[in-house]
């Protein structure tokens, strides 16, 4: 459901693996931090956090049948926690403090941004398949099929 090659959360969306770390690095903070009071009031934001992405899990892993949402694209499950992966990917963002480092992540975010656009044109166009397993390796190898089926401009 996390990891799978079948509309899971982190596969069809990898940028949300920078939110986790992003809330890894608010955790971090928050134990670190001497104001006490405010590291109170962040744990006690983290453990709702925490709740409502497992209850979510929970949900989707044992009640619902079909946790990859039938042939949907993406983790459409999950779009209702878009939220919370937002604070993390802020986070994320707000902790990286050199130019250098700065860029490589964007260079990073651009590759996978690429690679799920690419994942949506093809799913599309029909191309990748709806229902079955896909990996990244098929995702690029179908790139050829993609520029024969769109028009030139």
């Amino acid at each position: 459901m996390l990891f799978s090659f079948r509309h899971s959360l982190f596969i069809s969306t990898p940028l949300l693996i920078f939110s986790i770390i992003g809330f890894t690095f608010l955790f971090k903070d928050t134990y670190t931090n001497n104001k006490k009071k405010e590291a109170y009031h962040n744990t006690i934001f983290l453990i709702l956090l925490v709740l409502a992405f497992l209850s979510q899990l929970y949900i989707n892993s044992i009640i619902v049948r079909d946790w990859w949402a039938g042939d949907s694209f993406g983790a459409r499950r999950f779009a209702g926690l878009m939220f919370i992966f937002v604070l993390g990917f802020s986070y994320f963002l707000n902790k990286i403090r050199t130019k250098k480092i700065r860029y490589f992540v964007y260079f990073i975010f651009a590759i996978l941004v690429f690679l799920n656009i690419l994942y949506n044109i093809e799913y599309n166009l029909l191309i990748i398949s709806r229902s079955e397993p896909i990996t990244y390796l098929e995702i690029v190898k179908a790139l050829t099929i993609v520029k024969q089926k769109i028009p030139p401009i």
